[in-house]
């Protein structure tokens, strides 16, 4: 009996599980059923933000459920809440199970960057000078997916003087003074903090150029016999008037901006400019000194004239550009420092590799381990990578070690060129970067002409993060040198075309024979010339400079920048 009624009961629970007649529930309506609440299966979120999932699971009651990424469960509740830390693409898979079965869903989350407001104010990493009472207009640009807040902060105080993206300043207490401006959406906050100096009249600007990044330019050297010229840039003046002082005494008859000094003995001595400017407003006066060395005679110095060919980088100071932290085609390789920077220099050209010097005013600063003898020929060449079409022109500076330190912390004398002298050459020409304050981004700039524009951003071509140099500690960068104009034509292709002689990385007349047309350009000492444009009449170099010289760009070639392979002692066996 008991066996009969087991079977009663085996086949009651088989005829109810096995069939669906009558409306009669089959097993496979127990088991869960998932359906998301995204109609494509694929969630967006930003990096850092939260994201919630709410599945509609049938006959999830009392289920189990898993939210896997990667084989790893990271939940088990019916609602998913996840923080994705880093950008990317990132596939999840829910899993539901119940006494009846288990069902499975994945999809996809695509993890965004944030993305704060990017805040763009072209004002140089030492501040501005406004004077006491007057006015300065400060109006940033600020890119943002959705509408930012702004907020201005005055010396650290703790409720904003305005709540608007552009502010006018104004003040009366003399001294330097902290803006701090803020703009934030719902993806965070970027900042931007500004140096006002309010003095008690409109000064003028005096900046003497430094010789190389980390060189004080108020020490100058000068050899006994030589004459030492002193040519500042002045800003921030109407109507200037100039006077010179040596050891306090007044240079009669000194009355231009660039002073010509011819020191009559070995020794130290202390020059000073004396800018007096005349306005409506009155008149003011500003004063800037400079120490010179005076150093023997170089006619009376021993020097070693054989060593290795090829000089050796003894700085690397690129301007923002396409090639600037580039992995995959400059190989960079995450350099922070100067001397990291340096080392990386100094492998490129060892290695017979192009390195680049970025948008107008970067540059190398070469060294070699004798001194180059002026011979009257062509005593030195540097390599690049021109051709025909692709010319991105340099101009050549050289140095006498002249205090003997092995620093290039003298004079420079430009090499005279092709272009030099013509009305499109600037010879006082100075570029001011800004760095970007987020990254994959272009790299603003703003010029001493008045000009302004951008070393363009390339994501196609070289899709770094940053096109300034990461070793900069500064958050803008200003760079001196000659510009010369840009020689790009555009047909059915853009071509940067080649000037005459006179530049590296440049197939001029001076790229020699067809014979030894080996991408070098030879150069004469004999054309370095002082800043009044004659000949300098060196007996010897020991270092070279590069730099680039168009401040320009071609399209989707890029900006124009100089590529150099290498400097080298073209005297051997002469």
């Amino acid at each position: 009996m008991k066996r009969l009624l087991k079977l009663s009961l085996i086949i009651a629970l088989t005829t109810l599980f096995a069939c669906n007649k009558d409306e009669v529930i089959v097993e496979e309506d127990l088991a869960p059923v998932i359906a998301l609440d995204s109609e494509t299966d694929i969630y967006f979120v930003k990096a850092g933000k939260s994201l919630t999932v709410t599945p509609a699971v049938k006959n999830g009651k009392g289920a189990s459920f898993a939210w896997i990424i990667e084989g790893n469960t990271v939940s088990d509740r019916p609602v998913f809440v996840h923080v994705f830390d880093e950008a990317g693409t990132v596939y999840v898979t829910l899993r539901v199970e119940n006494p009846y079965g288990r069902a499975e869903k994945e999809f996809r989350v695509d993890v965004g960057e944030l993305a704060p407001p990017v805040i763009a104010l072209d004002i140089p990493a030492e501040g501005v000078a406004v004077a006491a009472g007057r006015e300065y207009r400060f109006e940033p640009e600020v890119r943002s997916e959705d509408a930012p807040t702004y907020a201005w902060y005055l010396d650290g105080g703790d409720e904003p003087v305005s709540t608007e993206k552009d502010y006018t300043f104004s003040h009366t207490a003399v001294g330097p003074h902290t803006l701090l401006f803020t703009a934030a959406n719902a993806d965070g906050e970027s900042k931007r903090e500004i140096t006002v100096h309010v003095t008690d009249g409109a000064k003028a600007v005096i900046t003497f150029i430094p010789s190389c990044y980390r060189h004080d330019p108020t020490k100058r050297t000068v050899s006994l016999g030589r004459t030492l010229f002193l040519r500042p840039l002045v800003e921030n003046v109407a109507d200037p008037e100039y006077s010179w002082y040596v050891d306090g005494v007044l240079q009669q008859g000194h009355n231009e901006r660039m002073f010509a000094f011819k020191p009559e003995a070995e020794g130290r001595y202390e020059i000073r400019i004396r800018v007096v400017d005349k306005t409506d407003e009155g008149e003011s006066v500003t004063e800037s000194e400079t120490e010179v060395v005076c150093y023997p005679s170089e006619a009376d110095r021993d020097i070693a004239t054989d060593g290795e060919p090829a000089a050796e980088v003894v700085e690397f100071m690129p301007a923002p550009g396409q090639f600037v932290n580039d992995v995959a085609t400059s190989g960079y390789s995450g350099q922070s420092t100067f001397e990291e920077a340096r080392e990386y220099a100094k492998k490129r050209l060892r290695d017979g590799a192009e390195l680049s010097l970025g948008g107008f005013g970067g540059y190398v600063i070469v060294g070699f381990d004798h001194s180059v003898v002026n011979d009257g020929g062509y005593e030195f060449s540097v390599a690049g990578n021109q051709i025909d079409t692709s010319n991105e022109p340099g101009i050549v500076w050289v140095m006498q070690d002249v205090n003997g330190n092995g620093i290039p912390d003298d004079e420079w004398y430009e090499l005279r060129g092709s272009e030099t002298g013509k009305e499109h050459t600037l010879q006082e020409y100075a570029v001011t970067y800004y760095k970007p304050s987020a990254p994959r981004q272009s790299v603003r700039w703003t010029d001493n002409m008045g000009g302004k524009g951008a070393v363009n951003y390339l994501a196609q071509f070289h899709p770094q993060d940053y096109y300034y140099p990461m070793w900069l500690p500064r958050e803008s960068q200003t760079y001196y040198g000659t510009r010369l104009a840009q020689n790009t034509t555009q047909g059915e292709m853009w071509s940067n075309d080649p000037y005459e002689w006179g530049y590296a990385d440049n197939s001029g007349s001076d790229n020699l024979t067809a014979e030894r047309k080996d991408g070098k350009t030879y150069f004469r000492i004999s054309n370095a010339m002082t800043l009044d444009g004659k000949p300098a009449e060196l007996r010897y170099i020991d270092f070279v400079k590069v730099q680039s010289a168009v401040n320009g760009s071609a399209g989707i070639l890029g900006e124009v920048s100089t590529e150099v392979v290498g400097v080298f002692d073209e005297t051997a066996g002469r």
